[in-house]
C-alpha cells in the first residue's frame, strides 16, 4: 500500500488527560487515501521535517483521530504547537505493517502508554467488522492516571466478551487494585500457549526490544511479532 499525501482539516483538540491530547483530522475533500487498523501517519511540520504518528481511529469510522503527548520533554511540543495553529495540516498516510490478520488466530495486543493509539483503531476495527478472533489487550503505564482510555476499554471488554482488558501498572498507588509490574509479564503468566499467538507491541523502541527478547524466548516466532519500531530499526540495520 503506497503512501500519499493528504491535506487533513483539524477539526477538534481535546484533553484525553493531563498529558495527552485527542486530535480529530477530516480530509479536506472528504476522501482519505485507503489504510488499514494499526498503521500510522507521518504529519509535515512547518520546517518540512517529518513526524510519525499512530492512528487511534478505526478506517470504518469516520476521519482520524490522533492521541498526541503534552507533556513537557515528550518531544511533541512543536507537534502539538503546529496542530493548534493551524485549520489544516498536511500528512503523508499510510505507513506500518502492523494491521489484522486474514486468519482469525487470538492476538495479543502490548501497548506501553500512547502506545495504546493502534491496538484501540485494531480493536475497534475488529469490532466494527463483527470478527470471532480472541483479543487481549495489555496496556502499560507508569502510573493509573495514565490510563487516559480506561472507561472506554473497559467498556468494550463488557461488550464484547471475545475481548479481554489488562491494564497493567508499573508504580501504582495504595488504591490501585489491578495487576502490577510490566504488561508483557503480565501477558506470559496468563498465556503459557502464547507462541501460539499473534502478537502486536507498540510502545518506545527500548520497549520493542524488550517485548520482542522476552517472547521470543517463550518460543514466539519473530513472523508472529509485529512491531513497527523495529521494523524501522531494521530498515536502519540497527540491532535488535
Amino acid at each position: 500500500m503506497n503512501s500519499q499525501t493528504v491535506t487533513l482539516e483539524v477539526e477538534q483538540i481535546a484533553a484525553l488527560s493531563r498529558q495527552v491530547l485527542r486530535v480529530g483530522l477530516r480530509a479536506a475533500d472528504d476522501r482519505l487515501p485507503r489504510y488499514e487498523a494499526g498503521q500510522y501517519l507521518k504529519l509535515v511540520m512547518p520546517d518540512g521535517s517529518l513526524r510519525a504518528l499512530s492512528i487511534a481511529s478505526a478506517p470504518e469510522s469516520e476521519g482520524i483521530e490522533l492521541q498526541v503527548q503534552q507533556r513537557a520533554g515528550a518531544g511533541t511540543g512543536a507537534v502539538v504547537e503546529h496542530l493548534r495553529r493551524s485549520a489544516t495540516v498536511d500528512c503523508h498516510m499510510p505507513y506500518g505493517s502492523c494491521r489484522l490478520p486474514g486468519d482469525q488466530r487470538p492476538v495479543v495486543m502490548i501497548a506501553g502508554g500512547t502506545g495504546i493509539a493502534p491496538m484501540r483503531a485494531m480493536l475497534t476495527s475488529s469490532i466494527a467488522r463483527a470478527e470471532t478472533r480472541a483479543i487481549w489487550i495489555y496496556w502499560g503505564v507508569a502510573t493509573a492516571e495514565a490510563l487516559f482510555l480506561h472507561e472506554e476499554l473497559q467498556a468494550l471488554a463488557t461488550q464484547h466478551p471475545r475481548v479481554r482488558y489488562r491494564p497493567v501498572v508499573e508504580h501504582p498507588d495504595a488504591g490501585w487494585r489491578g495487576a502490577i509490574g510490566l504488561p508483557h509479564e503480565r501477558a506470559l503468566t496468563e498465556h503459557p500457549a502464547i507462541a501460539q499467538m499473534t502478537i502486536f507491541c507498540s510502545g518506545s523502541p527500548a520497549m520493542g526490544r524488550a517485548v520482542f527478547h522476552a517472547l521470543h524466548a517463550h518460543g514466539v516466532p519473530a513472523d508472529q511479532f509485529h512491531c513497527d519500531w523495529l521494523d524501522i530499526l531494521r530498515a536502519r540495520n540497527e540491532p535488535i
